[in-house]
């Protein structure tokens, strides 16, 4: 399988960043995909510092505010624990795995609400 392009992966990111304006419509797991992506870009940062040239830092650091400032933070990993302990995501450094959308749709909202529950659950399981 062909390796992802940085620029083409950093584009989705930021069409991503711009649908978070207003009200997310889709459900968690599309919202899981797009956050997938941001981690793609991370592993390729990690390699290599400035995979695409001095403009691509600015353009992820650009995204990022953007989905930031559109998100809050979360008391889990989205992914949740299991997923988050295996891959060794933390808040600081993923922080996209450990935020939700501000403003969500009714899908979104269903979909949060089954996953709290699940891991309300989980937790009063240990």
């Amino acid at each position: 399988m062909k390796r992802p392009d940085a620029l083409d992966l950093l584009g989705r990111w930021e069409t991503f960043a711009r649908s978070l304006h207003g009200s997310y419509d889709f459900g968690l797991d599309d919202y899981l995909n797009d956050l997938d992506v941001r981690q793609l870009i991370e592993t390729m940062v990690e390699e290599e510092p400035s995979p695409a040239g001095e403009e691509f830092g600015a353009r992820l650091a650009a995204a990022d505010a953007i989905v930031r400032a559109a998100t809050v933070s979360t008391a889990h990993c989205i992914w949740g624990a299991t997923n988050a302990e295996e891959q060794r995501w933390t808040r600081d450094h993923n922080w996209w795995y450990f935020a939700v959308p501000r403003q969500c749709g009714a899908e979104m909202e269903a979909d949060l609400a089954r996953q709290v529950s699940a891991q309300d659950c989980d937790a009063s399981d240990s």
